[in-house]
């Protein structure tokens, strides 16, 4: 997943809605889009296969990077280091869990 990080900053910019839109336009992804809720199931079910947890107090994303999902649960209040991504790729597999540094 090398282009992540590199297309994640320019996200970053661009991205204001959180799960507003979905919409991968410069990429042509096979596989039909999947909602924001069937993103946030997805991410349940990871989270309880691998033990984790979800923070005690957290703001959630939900955006693309290319033709991927990026579930991104942040700590309230915002903390360096206390967030974590799930990359999900297009036909709602898991591939990647990144935590902060």
């Amino acid at each position: 997943m090398k282009t992540f990080y590199c297309a994640f900053a320019v996200l970053a910019i661009s991205t204001s809605g959180g799960c507003s839109q979905l919409k991968s336009t410069e990429y042509s992804c096979s596989a039909v889009e999947l909602p924001a809720t069937r993103i946030v199931s997805i991410v349940e079910a990871e989270l309880k296969k691998r033990g984790m947890s979800h923070y005690p107090k957290y703001r959630t994303d939900v955006f693309r990077v290319e033709c991927d999902y990026i579930y991104r649960e942040s700590y309230l209040p915002e903390t360096p280091g206390r967030w974590f991504d799930v990359v999900i790729s297009s036909d709602g597999s898991v591939t990647e869990i990144v935590r902060g540094k």
